[in-house]
């Protein structure tokens, strides 16, 4: 009887957690659910491409189905973008990053790019390289990967 109520008592604890984690990630593909910064970059740098889903935590993680990744913080403002394949939409990167990547660099292209904390952007291109810029979009640094 005794083992009964402990099983019992676990797997209602299980249970709750599990319930609590459904929540605290709701998944939908409708971009409704993001605030207005993040619906205004999905409706402006990324309305030709289809929404697979959208996850909300701490801040929202929408995955498209063309292999493009976008992560955006609680306010709705992107942190990064990450494609497989594809360019990430040059629109959503600051203008003198991508003029950089197309006079040094021709013929690569920007798969990954983020924004750290201090708001300079790391970028990785499609050839591995790994470019770090300050955050009026100066070149600092690369490293190969």
């Amino acid at each position: 009887m005794k083992k009964k109520n402990i099983l019992f008592l676990c797997t209602t604890v299980l249970f709750f957690f599990a319930s609590c984690s459904v929540e605290k990630s709701a998944v939908t593909n409708n971009i409704s659910v993001l605030p207005d910064n993040a619906r205004y970059t999905m409706i402006n740098y990324f309305k030709d491409y289809h929404v697979n889903y959208i996850i909300k935590d701490k801040g929202y993680i929408v995955d498209m189905y063309s292999d493009i990744r976008i992560h955006f913080n609680k306010e709705g403002e992107w942190t990064s973008v990450e494609s497989r394949d594809i360019p990430v939409p040059s629109d959503i990167i600051p203008y003198i990053i991508v003029s950089y990547i197309k006079e040094n660099l021709s013929g690569d292209y920007i798969v990954v790019i983020k924004k750290t904390r201090g708001k300079s952007y790391v970028v990785e291109l499609n050839n591995g390289l790994r470019m770090k810029f300050d955050k009026k979009g100066n070149f600092v640094k690369s490293v190969d990967i």
